[in-house]
């Protein structure tokens, strides 16, 4: 582990630092071909990119299993963990 200690115990850019690199590692190794190296490099190209498989992914489950199941997203967006993190914890 990078931090020690207690994750209660870590300030929110560590937190942080741990959520992007939850992100990427998701992307690097949840579906079978990672997008290039130049849309990494490109926030608007990765958000794209993300969106594009999420899209598809949720098409191919909505035809394979019927309209009425709810695909779930393989990929973590930190900034939606961090908002939901809790800011009382942390040790100023």
């Amino acid at each position: 582990m990078v931090f020690g200690g207690n994750v209660a115990s870590w300030d929110l850019n560590k937190v942080r630092l741990l959520m992007w690199c939850r992100f990427y590692n998701s992307i690097t190794y949840s579906y079978d071909v990672p997008p290039p190296d130049d849309v990494y490099e490109n926030d608007w190209k990765l958000d794209a990119w993300v969106d594009m498989k999420k899209a598809e992914r949720n098409k191919k489950m909505n035809e394979s299993a019927g309209a009425s199941n709810q695909p779930r997203d393989r990929v973590v967006r930190p900034n939606s963990l961090v908002d939901s993190y809790d800011s009382s914890i942390i040790k100023q």
